[in-house]
């Protein structure tokens, strides 16, 4: 079966979680595909659409839309809650490293 995920292009609180709620149980429990409108109601009108897996709805949606709006040179990145996208030689200017513990924090959200 395949499934469109469609919403008014807005910003909303806890969407972005719904959709990879979606996306995971559909692909893990029933082996659904899933595609994705960009832009709200104007891309079923203009078949404006993005397949959507388990990797896409995380980064992967941020870094698609990031090729898709030219932004080159930019690389996708977790900024406290925010995903954004950041100029390559900033991410690469030093090392950032995570705190160990914070990994098993992490695991809560992410398994």
């Amino acid at each position: 079966m395949r499934i469109g995920v469609l919403t008014g292009g807005g910003d909303c609180p806890g969407l972005n979680a719904v959709i990879r709620a979606i996306v995971r149980k559909g692909v893990k429990e029933y082996g659904y595909k899933f595609i994705g409108f960009r832009d709200g109601w104007k891309g079923p009108l203009e078949n404006l659409t993005i397949d959507l897996d388990i990797h896409a709805t995380r980064f992967g949606l941020h870094a698609i839309t990031a090729v898709h709006d030219g932004k080159w040179g930019r690389m996708v990145a977790l900024h406290s809650r925010q995903i954004l996208t950041v100029p390559l030689k900033s991410a690469i200017s030093k090392i950032k490293t995570v705190d160990p513990a914070l990994y098993k924090e992490a695991e809560i959200f992410f398994g």
